[in-house]
């Protein structure tokens, strides 16, 4: 199995449900030293996936070139829609923050405009691919293999996004190539095509599909109104967990990369938020102890999965490994 530490790379503090088209800061890009050093140590390439606000700071850019000068990491593209030119409306709120709400026209003109400032400011054709909120959907999908993408990160298996956004609740855990009319399901055949590597997200106990079935049943009526739900998450029986540093604590994530290796998964995707590095910059970093223990925490679950035998690789590893042969 190989681990990929995915780090959305965007502004500070995207939080506040305001979806401001300018305006935005990334005093975050100041702490991704502390991020890539972490990684270094553990021999595990971080893919830092960039949106607007990144690519279009110089100081980010500096910074992202030499790392990739290095040799230490893979840089791929985040979209956020309300700070991603060209903008066809004055404002935004949550049913357009996500890719998949706007027009097909829109959604190509945005993922193109991002493409080309990339390759403008870092020299490079980005192959990896997170939408913003997870706002992604088939003529996304379709969008960004046209535009050269071959890796996409946007599902976030057994789960819905909510706010009118996608319901990824059906979706594979493991990597697959997406049905052309619905990114949720895996297509019958693997030719030439976008693959889908989730976001690592499972439960304590295997398999999963029935794990999932039991945390959907008890979130009907009557078992909420006897608190089951909160029982079972306790006891293992029907606990969800993310690939986040920033949501879940050390023990539940190498929990769930032990399940993930005792299934035969071939790819274990953490993810979090470069806005989370800096103090203040997000919900699970408002203070110095937080962010530190963010950190702590991925160390931690680094060092589990080095220890496992579990090797770090980067998106565009995995289409080579993949899709390279068929194309």
């Amino acid at each position: 199995m190989k681990l990929i530490v995915s780090v959305d790379t965007e502004e500070d503090n995207a939080w506040d449900g305001r979806y401001q088209p300018s305006g935005q800061t990334v005093r975050n890009v100041s702490c991704l030293d502390l991020l890539q050093s972490l990684c270094d140590a553990h021999d595990v390439p971080p893919v830092y996936l960039v949106n607007n606000p990144i690519i279009e700071d110089d100081d980010a850019c500096r910074w992202l070139s030499k790392q990739l000068d290095r040799g230490t990491c893979e840089v791929g593209a985040h979209l956020h829609p309300w700070c991603g030119p060209p903008h066809f409306r004055e404002s935004y709120d949550s049913g357009s923050s996500f890719l998949c709400n706007l027009t097909r026209d829109e959604q190509f003109a945005k993922l193109a405009h991002l493409t080309d400032r990339i390759r403008q400011r870092l020299g490079l054709s980005p192959r990896s691919f997170r939408a913003g909120r997870y706002g992604l959907d088939h003529v996304g999908a379709s969008l960004l293999f046209d535009l050269g993408y071959r890796i996409d990160s946007s599902v976030l298996p057994f789960r819905s996004c909510g706010d009118g956004g996608p319901d990824f609740s059906d979706a594979p855990w493991r990597h697959y190539h997406p049905h052309a009319e619905s990114l949720t399901r895996a297509a019958n055949s693997s030719g030439p095509s976008l693959l889908e590597i989730p976001v690592s997200v499972g439960y304590a106990r295997a398999p999963f599909e029935r794990s999932h079935r039991r945390w959907v049943d008890v979130r009907t009526p009557p078992w909420t109104a006897m608190r089951l739900p909160g029982l079972l998450h306790r006891a293992g029986i029907a606990k969800q967990i993310k690939a986040t540093p920033e949501q879940e604590n050390t023990s539940d994530i190498c929990r769930l990369a032990d399940q993930y290796l005792h299934q035969d998964a071939d790819y274990f995707v953490i993810l979090l938020h470069s806005s989370s590095l800096l103090v203040g910059g997000s919900p699970y970093s408002a203070t110095a102890s937080e962010r530190d223990g963010l950190l702590d925490t991925l160390a931690a679950v680094l060092t589990h999965c080095v220890n496992r035998g579990i090797t770090g690789a980067t998106f565009s590893d995995a289409a080579s490994e993949i899709l390279d042969p068929q194309i």
